[in-house]
């Protein structure tokens, strides 16, 4: 604990000094085959970030149909626990309307009182009220679905200081990466995983994903990503919404089974976790373990599916034997993108491609991945 305590620390405060450290003289101009990342938007001034340590992937791997291919439907949804009971899709993205409304017009009542009219707060230590950018989780107050709401516009998109203190981590590793960009991963890595666990006898029947689809405003309003000089490429374009959220079923956290340690329930993540070579990450806080009152058997529901190797930049196929071992690799890792790495070496990762990327299929291959202890 005391490790962890000082690897964390030691994070944080380099993080902190990031900024000093990579600060750019103010009359400097750059170069005209510098790499750079453009963010436009309808009614908003453009935002050039220049940057090495951006990265084709995850910046250009996604876009608006990643979204428009998973659209919740308008039509009734059944509850996770109750198929007798139903909450049609457009009522659902109502709810989301109104949040994002009192959001954006009541900040400080919101943020103090941690609810809307229609939802509690669960977490917003990644939004910004004053520039109501980032994502917040919000739970229905009557209804069994959390929402997830995912607010950017090009003066934000880049300004990961502005959103807590897990950003600033996330860009460094992940060549660019934010959690707009990642929201866009948690469908498909839903149905990877998915098909996956039905492909492993140990699982198949103790793991529990809830259902997500993702909600669009009727006026909606896009972000255009133009790169420059960037894994090869002169010029490369995509286009993302501005605004987007996920609706999701509820996994109740609170009614977690207690007849399985805490210990125990952390070997069981890393070992789920391994066979699905960190697709999703082994945070104990991702995950409930509930018991089935029929059958007394215990399943592992899974909170979170964000593609785990593309926000911390992860390219190859990784385990690790315990969680000390997944926080050492990340702090490494870290470390290593953050101090570790030349301009040729930076150069080099922007067109690399990873083989565990979230358009890659999980495959149990004769080469083992590489063991962390």
């Amino acid at each position: 604990m005391l490790l962890q305590k000082i690897y964390v620390g030691s994070i944080i405060l380099c993080t902190l000094s990031a900024s000093f450290v990579f600060a750019r003289h103010p009359f400097r101009t750059h170069y005209s085959g510098a790499t750079n990342v453009t963010v436009c938007c309808d009614g908003y001034k453009p935002s050039t970030l220049f940057s090495n340590r951006l990265r084709l992937y995850p910046l250009f791997a996604f876009c608006k149909q990643d979204v428009l291919d998973h659209l919740i439907p308008l039509e009734p949804i059944t509850y996770r626990l109750d198929s007798s009971k139903t909450v049609p899709g457009a009522q659902l993205g109502k709810i989301v309307e109104r949040v994002i409304f009192e959001v954006v017009t009541k900040k400080k009542l919101i943020k103090k009182a941690k609810e809307t009219s229609d939802c509690t707060i669960l977490r917003d230590r990644n939004f910004n009220y004053k520039t109501s950018h980032g994502l917040i989780i919000l739970k229905c107050k009557n209804y069994p679905f959390v929402v997830k709401i995912f607010m950017e516009n090009p003066a934000s998109f880049f300004d990961f200081h502005s959103t807590g203190i897990e950003p600033p981590f996330f860009f460094y590793m992940g060549g660019g990466a934010n959690r707009h960009l990642t929201g866009m991963t948690r469908i498909r890595n839903r149905n990877i995983i998915q098909e996956t666990i039905e492909s492993l006898p140990r699982w198949k029947n103790h793991v529990e994903i809830p259902r997500k689809w993702y909600w669009l405003p009727k006026e909606q309003k896009e972000l255009t990503l133009i790169g420059r000089n960037i894994g090869g490429h002169e010029e490369i374009k995509t286009t993302i919404p501005a605004l987007y959220a996920i609706i999701e079923d509820e996994i109740e956290i609170k009614k977690e089974t207690t007849r399985i340690t805490q210990r125990k329930k952390r070997k069981l993540i890393i070992e789920l976790c391994n066979d699905l070579y960190i697709y999703l990450d082994p945070n104990p806080h991702n995950y409930a373990v509930i018991e089935d009152k029929k059958t007394k058997q215990f399943k592992i529901a899974l909170v979170d599916t964000e593609h785990f190797p593309t926000m911390a930049g992860i390219e190859t196929k990784v385990q690790f034997k315990n969680h000390f071992g997944w926080y050492t690799y990340l702090a490494q890792n870290y470390f290593s993108r953050l101090y570790g790495q030349t301009k040729k070496d930076l150069l080099m990762l922007q067109c690399q491609v990873s083989e565990v990327s979230i358009h890659q299929p999980i495959r149990v291959s004769a080469k083992p991945a590489k063991l962390h202890s």
